[in-house]
């Protein structure tokens, strides 16, 4: 149900703001795009611990070209 409620906010922001590149910032946000069709690469949410690797996923990201 979280990943339904979410859907339309994020879809309203790709469209509002011609939004290219789409990350998935933890599990949640990962189904909710796979559900919709979009398969976009995944970081760990920083929240709970996670800020570490959160970090680290938006550094390779970056260091991939992502968002150019």
């Amino acid at each position: 149900s979280e990943t339904a409620l979410g859907t339309p906010f994020w879809q309203a922001l790709m469209e509002a703001f011609e939004i290219e590149t789409v990350v998935a910032v933890g599990n949640v946000a990962h189904r909710s795009l796979q559900r919709s069709g979009l398969d976009v690469p995944k970081i760990r949410h920083p929240a709970h611990g996670g800020r570490a690797g959160f970090k680290r996923g938006l550094e390779e990201l970056i260091a991939a070209g992502a968002g150019r």
